[in-house]
């Protein structure tokens, strides 16, 4: 062992060096660098991280840390040796930025496998990214479209996963990218004897990279009996091997393919994946819809609990918080919830009190105020300082009917036959008359951009951002992060006037 630390873990073996992040700073990034240059053996270098890998200092200067990080990968890039990024989970974030600056980039396709900035580059990346795929940015990747647009250097299965591992530094002790005065040369000039080289050689053939973290499910099955809610959920679970009895085998069906269509998983996982969906048998945890709403609560009864635990669903689909009641079998479920990528989160009585009231609430409000003349698009892009998701744009999204039973001010445009209710499928960035008109009539009319130039448009957008946070208000500050609201300002999407320009 080379390196043992609270954040960071690195092992050699002959030529090959294990290099585990586990929220690395800066220092313990300078302290991995210093051995690997230190260490004249070493001409491989394998990285393993998730998105939380590395880590900012909070205290310091943005600008600074900016300046230090970018210094830091600059180094990277010219260590002596070749480094291998293994890329598994979400990577993102400065773990990105740290895979970018490595020689090699090695993807394991998984369901929960996603690549790309979730925010901006600060490291410098930027101009790595363009280097590599001919373009400044992209957005949430599968690795094998990372793979397609040349962002890493190969993605595969888990199966394959130590066969491709073993296949690249195989390949790379062979014919290696960077060349250094290494440890043979250095032993064979200090006079060793063969038996030690020998020692060495053999040793450089036994160890291989870290094993992949466990992906066993702590649920093998689940039943859903008429429960539209949970299906992107089961979908996730069979992606991980899970088995779902469902009453409703089509719609799970037509849902697999999307998986298949992403490159999420190869044809042949895709087959596995449709044959663990069943039309009848039994399952540890049942999950019943308690009414017909698209949106209703889910029953969950896993055996041999007998007391159901309520279910609350995300309504958005970038919203992955999942509000549960206590019982006795919560700590089984929720652990389930986060195998499969959901976020669990307790309530004291019942799913109703959290984020479904705050949303219907701040959807609620947005219509308030385009009824009092304010523009559909003006609404969306001030709502980016109380909300990651625009109301106006999510509504269109999800649809008036089941938008309709959260919020039921949306009732006339549900029974008017429409989906898009605010924005012109052929025309996005123009109101829809027919929604105007039935939001406001007579003096609440829709106002115009030629009358919106003579208000201060800095006040209006003071005024819808304090109303739509005053929705929020009293919310959990950690559930309402968790379902996309924030009360820090941000810079605003974009004003319309830029939005028809493009």
């Amino acid at each position: 062992m080379l390196l043992d630390t609270p954040h960071s873990r690195l092992a050699c073996s002959g030529r090959v060096a294990h290099l585990e992040l586990r929220g690395a700073s800066f220092e313990d990034l300078d302290r991995v660098m210093a051995v690997l240059i230190a260490h004249p053996a070493i001409e491989i270098l394998m990285v393993q991280g998730c998105a939380s890998s590395l880590r900012e200092p909070d205290f310091a200067d943005p600008a600074e840390v900016a300046i230090e990080g970018r210094r830091r990968l600059r180094e990277w890039e010219d260590l002596p040796v070749v480094t291998i990024a293994c890329l598994n989970g979400l990577t993102t974030g400065r773990w990105l930025e740290l895979a970018l600056a490595c020689d090699v980039r090695l993807a394991t396709a998984t369901p929960d496998s996603w690549i790309g900035f979730q925010d901006r580059p600060r490291w410098g990346s930027t101009a790595r990214v363009r280097r590599l795929t001919g373009r400044y940015e992209f957005g949430l990747l599968t690795p094998r479209e990372a793979h397609g647009i040349g962002l890493v250097d190969a993605a595969f299965c888990v199966r394959r996963e130590r066969i491709e591992w073993n296949s690249w530094i195989d390949r790379l002790e062979d014919h290696p990218r960077k060349r250094r005065y290494g440890w043979w040369a250095t032993r064979r000039a200090a006079g060793a004897d063969e038996r030690e080289l020998a020692d060495y050689l053999l040793d450089s053939r036994r160890q291989r990279p870290f094993e992949p973290p466990g992906r066993g499910l702590p649920i093998d099955s689940i039943e859903l009996r008429r429960c539209p809610q949970a299906v992107p959920t089961a979908i996730e679970f069979l992606l991980r091997g899970g088995t779902v009895v469902t009453d409703d085998p089509e719609r799970i069906g037509d849902q697999l393919h999307e998986p298949l269509i992403r490159s999420r998983v190869t044809p042949l996982e895709w087959e596995r994946a449709r044959d663990r969906v069943l039309g009848s048998g039994r399952a540890r945890l049942v999950l019943e819809s308690e009414s017909g709403d698209p949106f209703a609560f889910v029953r969950a009864v896993f055996a041999p609990h007998a007391r159901p635990i309520r279910l609350g669903f995300p309504v958005l689909p970038d919203c992955h918080v999942v509000e549960m009641t206590a019982g006795t079998a919560q700590p089984m479920i929720a652990d389930w919830l986060r195998a499969v990528g959901c976020e669990p989160f307790a309530v004291p009585d019942s799913p109703r009190l959290a984020i479904r009231p705050a949303l219907a609430a701040y959807w609620d409000e947005a219509l308030r105020l385009a009824a009092e003349g304010h523009a559909f698009d003006r609404i969306d892009d001030a709502s980016a300082a109380v909300a990651n998701h625009a109301p106006f744009q999510t509504l269109d999204a999800i649809g008036a009917s089941a938008a309709a039973s959260l919020a039921p001010r949306l009732r006339p445009f549900a029974d008017a036959g429409l989906r898009e209710m605010f924005y012109h499928a052929d025309r996005p960035n123009e109101v829809n008359a027919l929604a105007a008109a039935m939001l406001g009539t007579g003096p609440h009319a829709m106002i115009d951009e030629d009358e919106m130039e003579e208000i201060e448009v800095q006040v209006a957008r003071d005024t819808i951002v304090r109303r739509l946070r005053g929705c929020i208000a009293n919310l959990d500050p950690g559930l309402a992060a968790a379902g996309g609201f924030h009360n820090e300002r941000e810079t605003p999407r974009s004003t319309s006037v830029e939005r028809r320009a493009a």
